[in-house]
């Protein structure tokens, strides 16, 4: 018997948090120290877990995501909400057929075969109205930056969780400061000189990491398994798996597969997979004023409500060498940033240089250099990826060739 399906998906709104959802599904994003979709699925284990996108919108994932939910969903599905954030601490709720946060509708289960295209939010509250409901503990993301803020929220308790009865001090190979939990696994790496403060928050270093000495990690942090660090100083940040990290990065969320390997500030950021950070790349995330952050959107620029803001960057993103970012800066996805200028704070998908007007990166260069770089830590991408790839340039840059 097949399992039934945990669809998590994307909506209409999801296209105002750019430049995330933008290629990837936002359910692959992560939030405090899991993606949304893995929330969803710790909620509902017997379910097969899939990603949605909005349709007529081309996704790509990778071999690390969550395949696409199929043409067909079965009756019994149950499909929840990408934006919707659920606690880790969240009990199983499963005697209800929907679910909702702060009284949205979260989740429903399908009653019927349906096909996904289909599923509009309209069509969500028809299939929940009059049945049996129960409002889960989370959050809604609404904005880009609110990755940011509700990783914030949701680190230390997840770390918490995971790191339960660790006792990093027993293992000998570092210095460990401060008395929340320090979890190392036996396969990592790490160096004499390096320091871990947990007076903060807990540490989880997963498999395979490698951190070089005269680096210091400060709690709440996790590094992602097969993640290198080369020395300097990172705190209160998620690090995703086969990151490549130096210098300095504090607050900031690097989903995974982002190479940061040199000198150069990052703070309070959220980065999505297959970035590459020149070297001395640095972030601004404070105002001079000490004021709230204003960020655009696809809706206009607007007050963030946050005083600590630094970049927003789309997969596949590249800055060149000395990139000076101002507070608040968005980057597209695919743009290749470069030059002598500090660019923009609204860098377009695609956009090529550090100034308006921009060029557009070409698409047969963008595949094979995505190409070249997803190689580098993985098996080449298949060719529905790179369809997929292709199909996010055609939307973005209104480029058929």
């Amino acid at each position: 018997m097949t399992r039934p399906l945990l669809v998590v998906r994307d909506d209409v709104a999801t296209t105002r948090l750019a430049p995330f959802g933008t290629l990837r599904p936002l359910g692959a994003m992560p939030v405090g120290l899991w993606p949304i979709a893995q929330r969803w699925s710790a909620q509902f284990p017997a379910h097969a877990l899939c990603l949605g996108g909005v349709p007529g919108h081309p996704l790509m994932v990778d071999d690390m995501d969550p395949p696409l939910a199929p043409s067909r969903l079965p009756a019994g599905s149950i499909v929840a909400a990408s934006r919707a954030v659920i606690t880790a601490s969240t009990p199983m709720a499963t005697d209800a057929s929907v679910w909702t946060v702060h009284g949205r509708i979260a989740a429903v289960t399908l009653e019927r075969e349906t096909d996904p295209s289909t599923l509009d939010d309209a069509a969500l509250a028809a299939a929940a109205a009059g049945r049996p409901t129960v409002e889960l503990t989370g959050a809604w993301v609404d904005r880009a930056w609110d990755l940011l803020s509700l990783t914030e929220r949701y680190l230390v308790d997840d770390l918490s969780t995971a790191c339960a009865g660790a006792d990093g001090a027993r293992d000998g190979r570092v210095t460990i400061l401060g008395s929340h939990p320090v979890r190392i696994d036996p396969s990592a790496s790490l160096e004499p000189f390096v320091v871990i403060d947990a007076t903060r928050g807990p540490v989880w270093i997963d498999a395979e990491v490698s951190v070089l000495a005269f680096s210091r990690l400060a709690g709440p942090l996790y590094l992602g398994r097969g993640t290198q660090m080369a020395g300097g100083r990172i705190g209160a940040s998620m690090i995703g798996p086969q990151c490549r990290v130096a210098g300095e990065i504090v607050g900031s969320v690097l989903s995974g597969y982002v190479n940061k390997a040199h000198d150069g500030f990052v703070g309070h950021s959220v980065i999505a997979p297959w970035v590459n950070l020149g070297a001395g790349t640095t972030t601004s995330n404070l105002k001079n004023s000490y004021g709230t952050v204003r960020s655009w959107t696809p809706e206009g620029v607007i007050d963030t409500g946050r005083q600590f803001l630094g970049a927003l960057i789309g997969d596949h993103a590249k800055l060149g060498i000395g990139t000076m970012l101002s507070t608040g800066s968005v980057i597209g996805v695919g743009a290749n940033v470069f030059g002598t200028r500090r660019p923009p704070t609204m860098v377009p998908a695609f956009a090529w240089g550090d100034a308006e007007p921009f060029a557009t990166v070409r698409r047969a260069e963008f595949l094979t250099v995505a190409s070249r770089v997803m190689q580098r830590r993985g098996p080449a991408p298949s060719p529905a990826q790179l369809e997929a790839l292709a199909s996010v340039h055609a939307a973005l840059t209104r480029d058929p060739r």
